[in-house]
């Protein structure tokens, strides 16, 4: 029992080391993007072009000169791959702009940094002029000089910092008035509650439930020893003495474990010294506390157990069922009424990600050989951006670009009716047949002019979905047809979620000559080729693709990560009830043997032979009942109660076979 008691704490101890982890990462990377920026008077802001004015004359560059005028600091954000790689320019007179991160520079060291291309990262495998602290971190960070990268792209997001901001910004408007500036305000303060709210809840919610398995575990350590500890309150033994030098390898292990468990990790994880380190430090020492308080409150309930208990009653093998059943559904009340609530907050959530992820590896097959467009650099006026990409996209498609688009517009019987817009080149890889079951073939040229809508031939017996599809595609500018009901369609879409991960049944198509850039997907671009159709139609370059499947891959991450997290939070939650009914069971095999053991030898069914339990466990789940449906008011958490009611009485049921046979299998051997 001791052992099992031992591996809860290090279960424990491992958690609270995760999640400090966790919360500090966020903090780390936090102050590394804006902790310098929020001690000072900041603004952060977007460029975008203005619509009347050209923007030769104007480049990134000449932000930095006014920076270095109004002596501020200015960052700008790079375009990124993925969403954990953030690139920044950086530029700052302050060679202290790090330090409150961990990472100082002398004068000297500050200007050598500007002289070369080298970035300041978090990243220790890669090559770079600095590093910051060591810490776990999910994002790759990366400040660049901004002095020394003369390619900069003018449009995005930038923050500056310093006592002249406005300056800064007045002077900007003024010299650059063709600059489009679009204000989105100062930074917040990123105090450690911000990021305690990510993820203390949960933490809590398995804190209560590792907790009650302890519990439980203690309880019957405690249970099996009570007799022994009766005979020692004879001989003139406080109850405090007992609890605390009879048990003080107990206690002193766990404590003990906490330390080794922190002290080994932090040496694997965390081998340095810095601030983040130190806070990492506040964080175990919180946890180490909060344990200590723990302990105190289960040896707080022990000492009122004892209490209650007579041990001129244990001596004599009379029952303490009752103040032992009463503490229990005390206990038990509280974890059933939070653990069955989250089972039914979680369970269908953890069940539709699984059903996701499950499907994601086909949806990956089907996309892994197209790229798609990642960015197009605007270098024009506004009014020639929509020209721009249209021009690269009608590029794209004379390359075989595949077009698809997901809308959600038609309402219907309280039911959205998606329609999938899509491209000729669609139809060639993926065939939709007409309503004579032959494949629907239009040029470009005829879509370009009036786009075709394709409509399942069932639709078309609905005269109030007709009116409504009339009204969004008028008969004046698109062109009808029938196609064959109940078909699949694939949509390059990763969260729809119809037949399969991807796909849609039996909707609208519309075929268009013309698709957004970002739903164009292509096998192989010719780049050259692209380019020069882009130059040839008055239009500068400047475009990037990716996968399609490494633009899907950081959603699939968070997907999977919040299916972990809620798998181990019902892993835990089953555990812990789990752990009740087998205390539950304990208790009455402890206190009623003989009974129990009359029962079955005459020969009484489990109703009989449990009958007190079952009428406990159904007072309790009636009272559990109600005070669900009050809180909730919802049948559906219901199911989850009766689910669980069915799974109790199926362990009784098998304790009640499994002490039948073990009392057949010892008689068997007598003979």
């Amino acid at each position: 029992m001791k052992k099992i008691i031992m591996i809860m704490f290090m279960f424990l101890a491992i958690f609270s080391f995760s999640f400090a982890v966790v919360n500090v990462g966020y903090e780390y990377e936090a102050d590394i993007l804006y902790g310098s920026m929020q001690k000072l008077p900041n603004q952060r802001f977007m460029i975008q072009y203005s619509e009347s004015a050209d923007l030769e004359n104007a480049t990134a560059q000449d932000l930095m000169i006014l920076a270095k005028k109004h002596h501020v600091s200015l960052a700008k954000f790079e375009k990124s791959t993925t969403n954990h790689i953030r690139d920044m320019f950086l530029y700052t007179e302050d060679c202290q702009y790090f330090k409150q991160i961990g990472l100082s520079f002398q004068k000297k060291e500050w200007q050598r940094f500007y002289e070369n291309e080298l970035p300041i990262s978090n990243q220790y495998q890669e090559k770079a002029y600095a590093y910051f602290p060591r810490f776990p971190s999910q994002s790759i960070i990366r400040y660049y000089p901004y002095t020394n990268h003369e390619n900069i792209d003018l449009e995005g997001d930038y923050i500056v910092s310093g006592n002249h901001v406005q300056d800064f910004l007045a002077d900007l408007q003024k010299q650059y008035p063709q600059l489009n500036l679009m204000m989105i305000g100062a930074l917040e303060d990123l105090d450690s509650d911000t990021f305690k709210d990510v993820l203390l809840p949960e933490y809590q919610k398995v804190m209560v439930f590792l907790g009650v398995i302890l519990f439980v575990f203690l309880f019957l350590y405690f249970d099996k020893k009570k007799r022994r500890y009766m005979i020692e309150k004879m001989h003139g033994y406080s109850t405090i003495k007992i609890l605390f030098k009879e048990n003080r390898w107990l206690w002193s292990s766990m404590i003990l474990i906490d330390l080794l468990i922190y002290g080994i990790l932090f040496g694997v994880r965390i081998n340095a010294l810095h601030p983040y380190a130190y806070k990492l430090l506040q964080y175990l020492t919180a946890f180490l506390i909060l344990n200590l308080i723990m302990i105190t409150v289960i040896i707080g309930c022990f000492y009122f157990y004892m209490k209650m208990i007579s041990y001129t009653e244990i001596l004599r093998k009379k029952s303490n069922l009752k103040k032992a059943v009463i503490l229990h559904f005390l206990i038990r009340s509280i974890v059933f009424a939070y653990g069955i609530t989250l089972l039914y907050e979680n369970v269908p959530m953890l069940v539709n990600e699984a059903k996701y992820m499950v499907q994601k590896e086909g949806y990956i097959d089907a996309v892994k050989e197209y790229q798609t467009v990642q960015y197009i650099e605007h270098t024009v006026k506004q009014e020639d951006s929509f020209k721009q990409s249209f021009v690269i996209a009608e590029g794209l498609q004379k390359q075989g670009a595949i077009g698809a688009d997901m809308h959600a517009s038609l309402e219907h019987d309280l039911e959205f009716i998606p329609y999938l817009e899509v491209n000729p080149n669609y139809l060639r890889k993926y065939p939709i047949l007409d309503d004579q079951e032959q494949p629907v073939s239009v040029d470009k040229a005829e879509v370009d002019q009036m786009p075709l809508v394709l409509i399942p031939c069932s639709f078309y017996d609905d005269f109030n979905l007709m009116e409504k599809i009339e009204e969004q595609f008028p008969k004046q500018y698109y062109q009808y047809a029938a196609i064959k009901d109940h078909q699949t369609y694939f949509t390059f879409n990763k969260e729809i979620m119809g037949p399969k991960l991807g796909y849609v049944k039996g909707s609208i198509v519309v075929v268009s000559g013309y698709i957004n850039t970002d739903s164009l997907y292509i096998e192989k671009v010719n780049i050259t080729e692209l380019n020069q159709y882009i130059k040839d139609n008055g239009m500068p370059e400047g475009i990037g693709f990716y996968s399609v499947k490494e633009r899907d891959a950081s959603f699939f991450n968070l997907i999977q990560a919040e299916m972990e997290k809620r798998a181990f939070l019902m892993i835990f939650d089953v555990i812990a009830l789990f752990a009740l009914t087998l205390h539950l069971l304990t208790i009455f095999q402890n206190e009623q043997k003989k009974k129990m053991a009359l029962k079955n030898m005459y020969g009484y069914s489990m109703m009989r032979s449990y009958e007190d339990l079952i009428l406990l466990l159904a007072c309790f789940y009636l009272g559990l009942c109600a005070w669900l449906w009050i809180r909730v008011k919802e049948a559906d958490i219901l199911l989850y109660v009766t689910g669980y009611l069915l799974l109790e009485l199926f362990v009784v049921w098998g304790n009640h076979k499994w002490i039948h046979y073990q009392a057949k299998w010892n008689q068997w051997f007598k003979e």
